[in-house]
């Protein structure tokens, strides 16, 4: 119990010390900046929709009303302002957040895994189909009655004539 309460109050602290240089950064940078007023300019825009609300589950710092978003759009266009590239802003919100802080993880690590787990399963199932639907036929096969060779064709002909040939009772 202590120890999960310890962990708790880690990752408590370790959140709120992570939140407070962007939060410190945009209060100093915009002191004056009205929030809610606020808009991104197009080439702020894409990179800000590509950053994950630390607050809001599923949101992106764009669509989130929550201040950190807010404050977060700030950083954004104040870094396009000042030539960053896409990659230098999305390393910074990586570094300061974590890897969580991207709408769409890197392809390193786990997230490599979470990436490209899925394909491969599929993958795999369709091989596992395959083997299947080819064992069901080649037993499906085996079932089957033997093809009729000539001999029997010939045999079933001379039958059939001679069924033919006989004198039919009427009744």
């Amino acid at each position: 119990m202590r120890r999960t309460v310890g962990l708790v109050t880690m990752l408590a602290l370790a959140g709120a010390s992570v939140s407070v240089p962007i939060t410190a950064r945009a209060q100093q940078m915009d002191e004056g900046v009205d929030l809610d007023l606020f808009v991104l300019s197009d080439e702020a825009l894409p990179v800000a929709q590509k950053i994950q609300c630390p607050i809001c589950e599923g949101q992106s710092i764009v669509a989130s009303n929550a201040t950190i978003a807010k404050q977060m759009r700030i950083v954004v266009q104040e870094q396009v302002d000042a030539g960053w590239s896409e990659a230098q802003i999305l390393d910074y919100f990586e570094e300061a957040y974590g890897s969580l802080v991207l709408r769409e993880p890197p392809l390193r690590g786990v997230a490599a895994g979470v990436w490209l787990a899925p394909p491969f399963i599929a993958l795999i199932g369709v091989f596992l189909v395959t083997i299947v639907l080819r064992r069901w036929r080649r037993a499906a096969g085996s079932v089957l009655p033997p093809s009729v060779d000539v001999v029997d064709e010939v045999l079933v002909e001379q039958h059939l004539a001679n069924l033919g040939s006989e004198p039919r009772t009427s009744r």
